[in-house]
């Protein structure tokens, strides 16, 4: 296992699974509407993200775009972190 594979592929997949897991866990314990919309995006998109990541660990060819979907997720999840403190 080179660092490549673990840097490209098992770091961000790590890193874009915990983002749909927190977002879930923000989701079941302040039931809001607009944080139900936020995850459904958040879920959306790193899904997308995670169907890229999978090929790329099977020995597909490196691209920054599933990098760069989980990089825009991160302030939505942010904003999620946010409102679970102010409601």
């Amino acid at each position: 296992m080179d660092g490549e594979l673990i840097f490209m592929g098992f770091i961000p997949s790590l890193i874009s699974a915990g983002i749909i897991v927190c977002s879930f866990l923000l989701l079941v314990s302040k039931r809001v509407f607009l944080n139900a919309v936020l995850f459904i995006i958040n879920f959306a998109i790193n899904s997308f993200a995670l169907s890229m990541f999978i090929p790329m660990l099977q020995g597909a060819y490196p691209t920054i775009l599933p990098h760069l979907i989980v990089l825009l997720t991160i302030p939505i999840l942010i904003v999620q972190f946010k409102m679970y403190k102010k409601y």
